[in-house]
């Protein structure tokens, strides 16, 4: 999740050079039938006290073996920083693997390509490739057989991808792609099947139409999506499938939606400046508001990530006092008015944290700037112990993990 407004190209920028990387980004609505016919009303003054923070307890077991869940296994893409003339450093995909927890039993499914999401049953993953003619082409992998099928030679994929948002992303029918592509020079919105077949356009150029990412949703009725221009993110729109009743969710950006489709996260201003923020959670239609979180002076929330059920949220705290080199990691409960300190890491996240399938992991991804290390690790829920994962992987010299994904 990313400040409001906020450089998209800088968390490029930063990914590619393995500095500080920062995230833009979260999952969507269903049921918004109640935003049909009429724009958000005004969200109220929360009038209910903030969760209270339980400090952080000791881990109260030695870590046992990691099981996930689901497959138990993890969809990778790994990368390295590539050394320029001028001495900086460009990222280089060095394709996209299939793993168990530990690194072992490790697969190359492309040689090259980035990862923009799964399927909803898990067998399907959208990825970009570098095309021909020096642009991006989406395509898609069955994990069963490994065929690659071409979607599109002109998707648009400018600025960082995550799972909280991309330049495309999978309907969860597990049919249908939405994606971004440029078109006679101009940005729009397409829908396509994951065979490639029925290609249609929702969005045309104009003002409220200049989509920076989509913004995965539960819904298959409606779509989301970052407005922006100048690489800076203006506000969240929405749509019909057919590109119809297109209008901005007023004064909020980057919503996550819970997977049942019941609450909405997302980040607001809380001053009328906008400079200061809060973290807030409310129903799909923008009632019964709740702030979960006040950042303090010199923090910011970061990332935020509903679990499978949409019972739990884990969200980061960046500290930036003066460097952004701390993380601190929450646990909040929907059925609850306390937020647990669940760890406290050196660096950022550098991807949206990763639920496992189980509800009892949470997968972190994080690249420290000062000791210019990357770490992979899971967090045991039931123990609060911190845990190691692809310690056996094989990353070449100057390779890491850019991503982590979690096959159900």
């Amino acid at each position: 999740m990313k400040r409001f407004p906020i450089l998209l190209l800088f968390p490029l920028l930063l990914a590619a050079c393995r500095s500080s990387p920062e995230q833009l980004t979260a999952t969507v609505m269903v049921a918004i039938a109640q935003t049909q016919t009429a724009a958000p009303p005004t969200t109220p003054t929360p009038t209910a006290p903030l969760p209270t923070v339980t400090p952080l307890p000791s881990p109260t077991s030695t870590p046992a073996p990691v099981s996930l869940g689901g497959s138990n296994k993890l969809l990778l893409s790994v990368a390295k920083c590539a050394s320029t003339e001028q001495g900086g450093c460009t990222y280089e995909s060095l394709g996209i693997y299939l793993s168990n927890p530990d690194g072992t039993q490790q697969q190359q499914l492309l040689d090259k390509g980035n990862i923009n999401g799964l399927s909803p049953d898990g067998s399907k993953v959208l990825v970009s490739q570098p095309s021909a003619d020096g642009g991006q082409a989406l395509s898609v992998l069955t994990l069963a057989d490994s065929k690659l099928y071409a979607l599109s030679a002109i998707y648009e994929n400018q600025y960082s991808c995550d799972r909280s948002h991309c330049g495309a992303i999978w309907l969860p029918d597990g049919q249908r792609i939405a994606f971004i592509a440029i078109l006679n020079r101009e940005k729009s919105i397409f829908l396509v099947k994951a065979d490639g077949s029925g290609m249609i356009q929702v969005t045309w150029p104009g003002s409220n139409s200049l989509p920076v990412y989509l913004y995965p949703s539960p819904s298959s009725d409606h779509i989301f999506w970052a407005k922006g221009s100048a690489a800076v993110v203006e506000g969240v729109f929405t749509a019909r499938l057919d590109g119809v009743e297109q209008k901005q969710i007023e004064k909020i950006h980057d919503p996550a939606f819970s997977p049942n489709g019941a609450q909405v996260a997302y980040l607001k201003p809380t001053n009328e400046l906008g400079f200061q923020e809060g973290f807030f959670v409310s129903a799909v239609d923008w009632t019964n508001e709740n702030q979960v979180y006040a950042p303090k002076i010199n923090e910011s929330v970061d990332t935020y990530s509903w679990s499978p059920d949409g019972s739990r949220m884990v969200f980061n705290v960046l500290l930036c006092d003066p460097n952004c080199d701390t993380s601190k990691y929450y646990l909040w409960s929907t059925s609850g008015t306390q937020i647990v300190e669940l760890a406290t890491m050196a660096g950022q996240s550098l991807e949206t944290p990763t639920w496992s399938p189980n509800g009892q992991y949470i997968l972190l991804n994080g690249y420290d700037q000062a000791s210019g290390q990357h770490s992979y690790r899971v967090l045991n829920l039931e123990t609060l112990a911190l845990q190691p994962i692809l310690e056996k992987f094989p990353l070449p010299e100057g390779g890491y993990i850019a991503s982590i994904w979690v096959k159900p």
